[in-house]
């Protein structure tokens, strides 16, 4: 019993720790007390993207979280399962969505091959490549300057330079898609 208390208290304390260095260590100060939205944070000794205390923390928690990469047939959270083959027998769909930090992306297993687009306008090239040289053997698809569309009769996978990316598995009707901000929506 005490091991175990023992134990919680050092991870608490450990925790602690880490947020007070790179709360105290940033050279983060109080402007208002109202929302942590208002509190500056000065990002310069981090390198965190955050200007505000409460995106630093997000960003933290993403980052310690989401280090594994977490799967889900909706929005992944630290508790989804870090076996995409688990939320495939769970949904029933071979689309879902993964997360890596705060990085979301539409994932696709057809063929024993798992295809997954991440979501941002950062990620358009990278995604138009993906689509057109990585897709799966039989697959057809039509690209223009609006969007890579990549099928075949058992599914498909859309990605455009606004962000968005698609994937429908039509064996289970089923498709999940993210937009270029991380909304996610997965429907049957």
């Amino acid at each position: 019993m005490f091991k175990k208390i023992f134990k919680n208290l050092k991870i608490n304390f450990v925790t602690g720790l880490i947020i007070g260095a790179v709360l105290a260590g940033s050279g983060v100060y109080a402007v208002a007390l109202d929302s942590s939205n208002n509190v500056t944070y000065d990002n310069s000794t981090s390198k965190a993207s955050s200007t505000n205390v409460q995106d630093a923390l997000d960003e933290l928690y993403n980052n310690t979280f989401f280090s594994e990469p977490r799967y889900e047939f909706g929005t992944p959270n630290a508790s989804s399962s870090i076996d995409f083959n688990k939320v495939i027998l769970s949904s029933g769909s071979n689309a879902f969505v993964r997360k890596i930090g705060s990085q979301l992306s539409v994932c696709l297993y057809h063929n024993e091959q798992l295809l997954c687009l991440k979501n941002g306008v950062k990620n358009w090239a990278t995604n138009q490549k993906i689509l057109t040289t990585s897709t799966f053997p039989g697959a057809t698809c039509d690209v223009d300057s609006s969007s890579v569309f990549c099928y075949d009769e058992s599914f498909d996978c859309t990605a455009t330079p606004e962000g968005y990316v698609s994937c429908s598995d039509y064996d289970d009707n089923l498709d999940c898609n993210v937009d270029g901000d991380g909304s996610v929506d997965c429907v049957s």
